[in-house]
């Protein structure tokens, strides 16, 4: 495993299960263990969760639970949520250029 800005090898798996532990509490009364497991080994979480949220609200128009307007607007509110999504990713896959690298460790360092 690579370090990552500094940040200790082990820190990062245990990072990851405490992430993975947090997300099992909190989604619990959402989610049923077989899609908490599903959701956790997606390799895009949020992904998942915006697929499953529009199978649901699919679901629920087909059943006539909402209607067209209903539909209208939890479209609307996941593709929004679908844009802010896209736009993390972006940000957290874009590299630091070096000089703020450098910065980071200097600060990191003092």
């Amino acid at each position: 495993m690579t370090c990552c800005a500094g940040v200790p090898h082990i820190a990062i798996p245990r990072a990851a299960i405490c992430a993975t532990k947090i997300a099992k509490k909190n989604l619990a009364g959402c989610l049923n263990e077989e899609e908490i497991r599903l959701m956790l080994r997606h390799q895009k979480p949020a992904d998942y969760c915006l697929r499953h949220a529009g199978q649901i609200v699919g679901k629920l128009y087909r059943q006539q639970h909402i209607d067209a307007i209903g539909l209208r607007i939890f479209d609307e509110r996941l593709t929004r949520l679908a844009g802010v999504q896209a736009a993390s990713e972006r940000i957290s896959t874009t590299p630091l250029p070096f000089a703020y690298t450098l910065l980071t460790h200097r600060s990191a360092c003092v």
